[in-house]
């Protein structure tokens, strides 16, 4: 019981996901976080929406160069918020199961079959929550290397200027 808490402790202690938001850090190099507190606070009041998702040949061809990069970022801003949609609803998943294991402990009269049967539920729980802690590190990561690429190509942009 006390690692089940433990391990629920830390899940819903770690970093909260949010919302990505793109902005100009000082020295003109184009970034996506999903901490809103990274944003300077005067870009904060300021900070763009993300549209769907867009093929290359619905995209609009309009807003020239400069903006490839952007659409390319914006591309992958999808996927990554696909990404974090997919472990809110596992989140939401595990925490319901939590909650139905609590619930069935609190239950007076529970028989050693019963005892024994939430024992491994709980440890059950414990893996999936385990496996659920290694896909968020997988997705920090992913953010962290997509927000790589974007310097990189904000790079290349500058010195092609």
């Amino acid at each position: 019981m006390r690692i089940l808490f433990l391990t629920v402790f830390m899940l819903f202690t770690s970093s909260a996901f949010a919302e990505f938001y793109k902005y100009t850090d000082e020295s003109g190099a184009v970034r996506f976080t999903d901490n809103l507190a990274d944003v300077p606070e005067e870009q904060r009041q300021k900070i763009p929406g993300y549209k769907e998702s867009q093929t290359p040949e619905t995209a609009d061809t309009d807003a020239g160069n400069n903006e490839t990069a952007d659409n390319a970022a914006e591309l992958s801003v999808e996927k990554i918020r696909a990404l974090k949609e997919e472990l809110d609803k596992e989140r939401t998943q595990l925490t319901e199961e939590r909650n139905a294991i609590r619930e069935a402990r609190k239950k007076e009269g529970i028989t050693k079959d019963e005892q024994i049967e939430l024992n491994e539920k709980t440890e059950a729980l414990n893996l999936r929550i385990t496996e659920f802690e290694k896909k968020q590190e997988e997705y920090r990561n992913r953010v962290a290397e997509f927000n790589r690429q974007i310097d990189e190509l904000n790079f290349r942009k500058k010195k092609e200027e």
